[in-house]
């Protein structure tokens, strides 16, 4: 029986490691043939390297120096040229940051309490009872699972 070839199988020619029944199959199968064909143009396709004009290059590089050689904008430059209004702007952000961190509007929280389970047996059944579980050939995990299979009397 001839089979197709999976695309992992395909894929494993195209890097080099395909095995001896990949490459008979390909001499002697249409359809995978055609399959390896497409794959083959694609990988070609995509390893070429764009086609960038000169022209394209260059005026890039002009847009980038007259952006280089540019003032920065008037507000900017306004703000960071008067020292005391940067200073006055960082100490309002500041305050407003650190508002906004500590007023979170919820309650402050707390450690939990302490709960005290009260005994409710005697020293004799504690002891009976672990006695019970140290005998029993049984983990104690596998017990519930045990009562699902009983079968009751």
């Amino acid at each position: 029986m001839n089979m197709h070839r999976t695309n992992d199988e395909l894929l494993d020619k195209l890097y080099g490691i395909a095995n001896v029944e990949t490459e008979n199959h390909l001499k002697t199968c249409a359809e995978c043939a055609s399959r390896w064909e497409r794959l083959s143009m694609q990988r070609t396709r995509l390893e070429s390297s764009p086609v960038v004009s000169d022209e394209f290059l260059a005026a890039q590089r002009r847009k980038i120096y007259a952006r280089i050689e540019e003032k920065p904008p008037v507000w900017w430059h306004a703000m960071f040229s008067q020292k005391g209004f940067a200073a006055g702007l960082a100490a309002l952000l500041v305050v407003a940051g650190g508002l906004a961190f500590f007023s979170t509007g919820q309650a402050p929280i707390q450690a939990p309490k302490t709960v005290v389970a009260e005994s409710q047996m005697s020293d004799t059944q504690f002891f009976a009872e672990m006695a019970s579980i140290e005998q029993s050939p049984l983990p104690q995990p596998a017990k519930p699972i045990k009562a699902l299979f009983v079968q009751e009397q």
